[in-house]
């Protein structure tokens, strides 16, 4: 498999990270995108929550299958997760016409952040 296909061996800050051969790693790139884009789109038009904790754990097990450094994984959801509470606030602040209603477009996201907290 060619080596530009696979991920990075290097951190932003140019030291060389260990990366253990996992099971996922020997998927073909076409499949692992494939596979990606499906998981993400049955995540993301369910409407049971059952979905979403099964979503959630195969997440998890998909993870703990490919070796992930767990802290670095981490820091990347966590800046990922802050792009999108930023967009969640901008977006409705941008909106043409009539009355901005940032309270009432805010609540479906907060209820979405806050839920996974509830649960803990």
């Amino acid at each position: 498999m060619p080596q530009n296909l696979e991920h990075s061996g290097t951190s932003w800050k140019g030291q060389q990270l260990k990366h253990h051969r996992s099971v996922i790693d020997i998927l073909d790139p076409r499949v692992r995108v494939a596979a990606a884009m499906l998981f993400a789109f049955a995540v993301v038009l369910s409407h049971n929550f059952a979905v979403l904790i099964f979503g959630l754990l195969l997440a998890l097990l998909v993870a703990a299958l490919a070796k992930l450094n767990f802290k670095r994984t981490l820091r990347r959801v966590i800046a990922m997760d802050m792009f999108m509470i930023f967009l969640v606030i901008m977006l409705p602040l941008l909106r043409r016409g009539g009355k901005c209603s940032v309270c009432l477009a805010l609540l479906p996201a907060l209820k979405a952040y806050c839920m996974p907290a509830k649960l803990l």
